[in-house]
Order: C-alpha cells, then structure tokens, then sequence
C-alpha cells in the first residue's frame, strides 16, 4: 500500500493502463501534437468494429421481428395498435362478412377468429424479440453516442494540453513558469482522466458480448 493508502496492486495496474493509453509526443506545426498511444488506439478501433457488428446484427434482428421498414425508421418493433397486418386483415375479414347471408358466414367467422388469433400471437413475438435484444438495441444507440461524445471530449482536452504545454515552454519569467505549469498539470490531469473514460467502454466489452450472447439464445 502507497502512502496515499492506495494498494500498490491497484497503483500499478492504473498506472499500466495509462501507459497504454498514454500520450506519444509528434509536432503538428508549431504546438507538439499529443498523439496517443497505438495501444489505446487498437482498443477503441476494436470497440467500434464489434460496435458495428452488433449494429449490422440488430438490423437483421429487427427485420425478422417487423419486416415494415417504416415502422422500423421509427425506432419501433410493433405496430400501433389494430394496424398489425394479422388485425387489419381480420378487420377485413369482419367487414366481408357482411356481404353474405347468415348461413354462409360460418367460415368467415371461423377465419376471422384465427386471423385474430395470429394477431396476438405476432404481438407477443414481438414484444418477447424487442425485451430480448434491448441490450444489443441500446449498446449500438445510447452507449454508440456516449462513446463518440467521449472521444470528442477527450481530443478537445488533449488540444487544450497541449497548448498549455506549448505556451510553458515559451514561458520565461519564473512566475509565469509557476502559473502555465499548475495549469498544464490540472490539464494533464483531465486527459487522464478523460483517457481512462474513453477506455473504460473497451474495458467492458467483454461484459457486453456476454450479456449480447445471451440476448441471442433468447431471441432463438
């Protein structure tokens, strides 16, 4: 344990992590360009190719499910209620009927009672599809803008770094020195910190693909 009361397995293994993640200097013009670490760099890239995997799979998913695409752009599994194809056909059904005497009715409400019932049915399989595969549905929407937005903030805080870094390296009175370099050690901080945000979603996706693997055998 450190002297901050921090065990010393968890310093290190934080401090691993942030070697991988961790900056590599490259000029870009007059400020020097924190590129980061190639490492980091395979992660992230890996996060969106399962990322866009998962997208493709849902889609396909979505089509076995409800094979209206409008309904789909929606952002919707089922249909408003009576526009399902099984209910609008029994509607269908029941409006025919009254072009038929009553003793020829009896098949067509025979049809119309098992049209219906296909209806319910459809409705539940549905419904059972869509809980089935709402972790897959909210990993490639809601945590797909988390990470982007993650990672736009963390190339606005490396940019922010490194202008600090630059205008310390220009600086030459010793109170300035002392001013642009708390700065710059508060601005490293929030990369750190940023870094270790971005990371923390390639770090649970081990988690994701089981909780997606099982999503899978239920919706089969």
């Amino acid at each position: 344990m450190d002297e901050s009361g921090t065990p010393a397995t968890t310093s290190a293994d934080e401090s691993e992590k942030r070697k991988k993640r961790g900056p590599v200097g490259e000029r870009m013009g007059i400020v020097e360009q924190t590129r980061l670490a190639p490492e980091f760099v395979a992660e992230i890239e890996k996060y969106y190719k399962y990322q866009d995997d998962v997208d493709k799979l849902v889609d396909r998913l979505e089509v076995v499910l409800q094979n209206n695409g409008a309904i789909l752009r929606l952002g919707n599994i089922e249909c408003d209620e009576k526009m399902d194809p099984y209910e609008i056909f029994a509607q269908n059904i029941n409006a025919f009927r009254s072009f038929h005497t009553e003793n020829t009715r009896a098949p067509l409400v025979e049809a119309e009672a098992v049209v219906k019932c296909l209806a319910i049915m459809n409705r539940e399989m549905q419904a059972k599809g869509r809980r089935s595969i709402r972790k897959m549905r909210r990993f490639v929407t809601h945590e797909q803008l988390a990470m982007i937005e993650a990672q736009k903030k963390l190339m606005q805080t490396r940019d922010t770094m490194d202008a600090a870094r630059h205008e310390l390296k220009q600086t030459r009175t010793t109170e300035m020195v002392e001013e642009k370099g708390k700065f710059y050690e508060r601005m490293v901080s929030e990369f750190d910190q940023q870094a270790a945000r971005v990371a923390a979603f390639a770090e649970h996706l081990p988690i994701d693909k089981e909780e997606h693997q099982k999503e899978l055998f239920e919706v089969c």
